[in-house]
């Protein structure tokens, strides 16, 4: 059995093939499933037909910025940091991993707040220095969403991300001097 610490360019976990197209799963499953197969490092295999995939569909598989951090050269799968104890299960799961998605930019933290919750919106409180994303506030830190592409820069106070819908999640990748 492989372990995220396994997991390392040339020694990925495969989860099996994505169930993105295959009219399985809602479109918020949908990006959910591919967040995690992107934030696992796990091969991206494709598992639908490409001639009938719905546009939402295909959008999600063409998500350049999950792609970036699926293929980031470091190759460290995301762990559980957040909710992960099993004896008191959490319906909000955080995972994260150090990437470098571009070398000219340096490392990030690429984070995934997942709700596995069935029909609750959850909202995520991260905290980036407790996480080892931020050494304090007066950090200056940059949050991409890797949906939207939309940035915000804030200091390296913990950030709220409010309704992330059932069976949803956030995407981020977040850089903080002097990372």
């Amino acid at each position: 059995m492989m372990s995220a610490e396994s997991a390392m360019p040339g020694h990925w976990n495969d989860p099996d093939m994505l169930q993105v197209g295959n009219g399985l799963l809602t479109e918020q499953e949908e990006k959910t499933h591919f967040a995690l197969w992107a934030y696992s490092k796990a091969p991206l295999i494709i598992g639908c037909d490409l001639d009938n995939i719905a546009q939402s569909s295909l959008d999600i598989l063409m998500n350049k910025n999950l792609i970036a951090i699926n293929q980031d050269v470091l190759g460290k799968q995301a762990t559980c940091v957040q909710g992960c104890d099993i004896t008191a299960p959490a319906t909000l799961h955080v995972y994260q991993s150090l990437v470098v998605v571009d070398e000219s930019d340096g490392l990030h933290m690429a984070v995934l707040g997942v709700n596995w919750d069935d029909a609750n919106p959850q909202t995520l409180t991260y905290d980036m220095v407790a996480n080892g994303v931020a050494i304090g506030l007066a950090d200056n830190c940059v949050i991409t969403d890797l949906y939207t592409g939309d940035v915000a820069n804030t200091n390296g106070s913990p950030q709220v991300w409010a309704d992330i819908p059932a069976h949803g999640h956030v995407a981020k990748k977040i850089k903080c001097l002097p990372f």
